[in-house]
């Protein structure tokens, strides 16, 4: 089990829909502001998240990590609308309350 050190967090607001909408009607779901382990959705909804953070000058040089969790899968766009990352949840493989194995992957 690793244990982290948070050094920042962030800023998260999301636009929450029904359906999947497209890159360029990103914004027309209805717009929330969350805070860390508040409910985005519900069962099934879609939305698109923009996520600001700044890596503190302490962390100069150290492995620096971000740990979210969507619950669900995600793809991390850059500011052109261009896919760069697919995620996925990992879920705990020693607390059930937390779900059952899931995928799991880890850059280095």
């Amino acid at each position: 089990m690793l244990n982290y050190t948070s050094v920042s967090h962030l800023n998260v607001t999301a636009w929450v829909t029904p359906e999947p909408v497209s890159y360029t009607k990103r914004r027309s779901g209805q717009k929330k502001d969350l805070v860390q382990g508040q409910k985005w959705g519900k069962l099934w909804d879609c939305a698109w998240f923009h996520m600001l953070g700044k890596v503190p000058q302490s962390a100069a040089g150290k492995h620096v990590v971000l740990i979210i969790d969507v619950n669900g899968e995600a793809c991390v766009f850059d500011k052109t609308g261009t896919p760069v990352l697919g995620l996925t949840s990992k879920k705990s493989r020693t607390n059930i309350s937390l779900g059952m194995p899931a995928k799991y992957a880890a850059l280095d």
